[in-house]
């Protein structure tokens, strides 16, 4: 009798065990199905930190700082939005006469394009909001147009001289502050970087993105 009642459970223990299997190997993901699994967020991307500029692309005498790539300190993007998947930012310094000129660059990768759109307009407002400074487009940027879905660029000259770039590209975002002219012990203004090096800089962020908003 226990002879034939395993042959007549063995085709429906077979299913059950089957069965188990697959809802098993659904709920883990296999480790690329699941919701925010590593291999999900990263699989056949490139790695967030090569999209930053590196210290060749800039202007004689600028480096990257010896920090290197790190992440951001807050879970929020630049200065508001969505917090991201994934976020990257580096920093790079300039000596000025005895004094430094700095830049940084932070790019933030979101679930959707529209959750980096909504971080796009919230961090615009963070990143040029300041009552005591205009920010105005110098004529060497005024006619330069990148390929992002939302982007804003400005300089100013009082304070420190310096500008600021943050763009949408697909579903990453990315922000880029430098200084143009820093302070040198005695006070004294001293240029570190012109509007056409500037301008060349922004234009190797847009490529970049843009190759990696098409990729993707």
């Amino acid at each position: 009798m226990a002879t034939k009642k395993m042959a007549q459970d063995g085709p429906m223990s077979f299913l059950r065990a089957a069965f188990a299997i697959v809802v098993f190997s659904s709920a883990s993901g296999c480790g690329t199905n699941g919701i925010g699994s590593p291999l999900l967020t990263n699989q056949g991307r490139t790695k967030i930190e090569e999209l930053l500029l590196r210290e060749d692309a800039f202007p004689p005498g600028w480096t990257e700082s010896h920090r290197g790539p790190e992440a951001p300190e807050d879970n929020g993007p630049l200065g508001g939005g969505p917090a991201p998947i994934e976020a990257t930012k580096l920093h790079f310094v300039v000596p000025a006469d005895g004094g430094s000129g700095g830049a940084f660059e932070e790019v933030s990768r979101f679930w959707t394009r529209a959750d980096a759109a909504d971080a796009f307009s919230q961090t615009e407002s963070e990143f040029f909001d300041d009552e005591r400074e205009t920010w105005a487009i110098p004529p060497a940027l005024s006619e330069w147009r990148p390929n992002a879905a939302g982007w804003r660029v400005g300089c100013i000259s009082n304070d420190i001289p310096r500008c600021h770039f943050v763009a949408q590209y697909g579903e990453y975002l990315v922000g880029f502050n430098i200084h143009t002219a820093a302070f040198n012990p005695d006070l004294h203004l001293v240029e570190v970087a012109t509007m056409d090096q500037v301008l060349a800089l922004l234009q190797e962020i847009d490529d970049t993105m843009t190759t990696v908003a098409q990729e993707h």
